[in-house]
């Protein structure tokens, strides 16, 4: 009887390991086949950015966003761990443009080369499953990360175009505007630059753990929002500094035209001077 008992317990034993395993199965299914079911859904995709209006409040709620965002960057990123993630950007970078040797998490130079559209850069996004490898994270980020560069150098196109009508509806210049533009694009090229080199660091931070595709997502969608808000935000300070520089240009070409008036003298209008000539010839 002791035998028989003894030779049962195994079996007992190998039947709840038995039930574990199904279980952890089954839960894993579940989890694949709701991951599968989040793809099927275009709300957690990462939609094509439109151009949508805002007005003046939405404006300034998107500064605070700027202005949060990078200060959340800089308190997430130690000093020594920023320090690490530059590095390893810069290293990066500098063997990315002589081979294809040096890309980061195995990436090959047919990985990173191709320029994707947005569509392409969705069906990218939903070809991750449950957990995202670092490789296919870097991947997805990188394209996404370039389009969202491409955006703003939409915006310093559109904004030069606006900027030439400007200066040719206020008589600005050839030089004058050359030399205002030349200011704008240096300065959005350096913010162009922070902006890069401060996705590339929070990427670089946000892959230390273990990468799932609902984080992943959730990254790519502060990413979104960070680029959009700091698009948004340079566009309206320099268009209200170009229109401004514009403007000033226009009422100093009046008053060099209409001549200096000295310290305490008034200017007589043209006007006036005709109806006081007028008036001296009734008299006559």
């Amino acid at each position: 009887m002791r035998h028989m008992m003894q030779g049962r317990m195994p079996r007992g034993g190998d039947s709840n390991d038995e039930r574990f395993t199904r279980c952890f199965l089954l839960l894993f299914l579940v989890t694949l086949l709701y991951a599968r079911s989040l793809h099927q859904n275009g709300s957690v995709k990462c939609v094509k950015l439109g151009g949508p209006q805002f007005c003046g409040q939405q404006s300034r709620e998107l500064a605070e966003v700027v202005t949060k965002m990078k200060g959340a960057l800089s308190k997430t990123l130690s000093h020594k761990e920023e320090n690490e993630s530059y590095k390893r950007c810069s290293a990066v970078g500098a063997t990315s443009q002589a081979d294809g040797l040096g890309y980061p998490f195995g990436c090959s130079k047919e990985d990173l080369s191709r320029e994707l559209s947005m569509d392409e850069i969705n069906k990218l996004i939903s070809s991750c499953i449950l957990f995202v490898s670092r490789k296919k994270a870097y991947i997805v980020f990188y394209h996404y990360n370039n389009y969202l560069k491409g955006m703003f150098r939409d915006m310093v196109i559109k904004l030069s175009k606006r900027f030439e009508d400007l200066a040719s509806k206020h008589g600005m210049s050839e030089e004058d505007r050359k030399k205002q533009w030349a200011q704008c694009e240096a300065a959005l090229t350096h913010e162009l630059i922070h902006m890069d080199d401060a996705s590339t660091k929070g990427f670089y931070f946000f892959v230390k753990k273990r990468v799932f595709y609902l984080d992943l997502r959730e990254f790519l969608i502060r990413c979104k929002d960070f680029w959009y808000a700091t698009i948004h935000t340079s566009e309206e300070k320099w268009l209200h500094i170009l229109t401004q520089a514009a403007e000033n240009c226009e009422a100093l070409g009046k008053k060099r035209a209409g001549g200096v008036v000295q310290k305490g003298q008034t200017a007589v209008k043209p006007k006036k001077i005709a109806a006081g000539v007028a008036k001296k010839k009734d008299k006559k």
